[in-house]
């Protein structure tokens, strides 16, 4: 993959090697269970992130967060301070445009476990965006994803399904995905099934993470269309999050890949719901939950806020 993509990386001794990456100690999770990790992708909007990952922890307390920035490169001290204190790393993305960010997240989340992700212990990744909005542990809302599995949303092999999924069906696409799948019988003997899927809220074993790390990934196409093919090249079960369902325009109230704002007022009805949704994509807002005291979060992180920007002072 050429072109740069990172601009340092945390020694192991948790020390930074360069001034745009921030590092602690790596702290193992007290309770939770599976050992899953989550990586944190962002790039802008401090105020929705900071109420994500707030949420993140209260619902799963120990989880270990580590963030990926792909926003300005001037803009990082920025989000270094405000953000620094939730992460156990933070690794950036560095050289490539906006778009490319956006396109090819699997290249990233392979660079990362290459340059670092390789040195943590853990069973699953959570790859979250910061557009999306987590109400429920994720024991619970990925407990039907097997272990070793890979959960990818809206997972469908439904000829109709990708005719309505624009990264197989659009004709200016239509090169570069063929050429993807020429590689794909060219290189590893592999002729199907092609799935349509979404990429947002996946999860991955670190072994699909190690394979994948392993291999040469064509910038052909994009990470949903790659992230279903190399994962059944390298031999792994793909699951469905059930968190998008191609077939029930309603359920995009709660979750879509369309641009389109979750209402809040949807949100709170879910929330109502005993089997609601407990999952929401986009959200880029800030949410204030029924039941759980957002004055007493924005207080945590002023003092957080406050003690990391000593620690920077102190250290660096």
């Amino acid at each position: 993959m050429g072109g740069d993509l990172v601009q340092a990386v945390t020694r192991t001794t948790g020390e930074p090697s360069g001034n745009n990456i921030m590092s602690r100690q790596q702290s193992q999770p007290d309770n939770v269970a599976e050992n899953r990790i989550i990586l944190f992708r962002f790039h802008d909007h401090v105020a929705s992130c900071t109420n994500k990952l707030n949420l993140l922890q209260h619902f799963n307390p120990g989880i270990r967060i580590y963030g990926l920035y792909g926003g300005p490169e001037e803009r990082l001290n920025f989000f270094r301070d405000k953000l620094g204190q939730y992460f156990e790393h933070l690794y950036v993305i560095t050289g490539r445009s906006r778009r490319w960010k956006w396109q090819h997240g699997d290249l990233v989340m392979q660079q990362w476990f290459r340059d670092f992700g390789h040195t943590l212990e853990f069973s699953t990744l959570h790859y979250l965006e910061w557009d999306m909005l987590l109400l429920a542990p994720l024991d619970v809302l990925y407990g039907h994803i097997p272990a070793g599995a890979i959960g990818l949303s809206g997972l469908s092999d439904d000829e109709q399904i990708k005719g309505r999924w624009t990264w197989w069906s659009d004709p200016n696409l239509q090169g570069q995905l063929q050429e993807l799948l020429e590689y794909a019988r060219h290189r590893y003997g592999f002729n199907g099934p092609y799935y349509a899927c979404l990429a947002c809220g996946s999860c991955f074993p670190r072994r699909f993470l190690e394979k994948y790390s392993q291999i040469d990934i064509p910038e052909l196409s994009n990470d949903e269309v790659r992230l279903q093919l190399f994962g059944q090249i390298l031999g792994f079960d793909l699951r469905d999050t059930g968190f998008y369902t191609w077939h029930d325009p309603g359920g995009e109230r709660c979750f879509n890949p369309d641009n389109l704002d979750i209402r809040p007022r949807e949100i709170k009805k879910e929330l109502a719901l005993a089997a609601g949704c407990r999952i929401f994509h986009p959200f880029r807002g800030v949410f204030r939950h029924p039941g759980i005291d957002c004055t007493i979060w924005a207080g945590y992180y002023n003092l957080g806020r406050a003690l990391h920007s000593l620690k920077q002072k102190l250290f660096s």
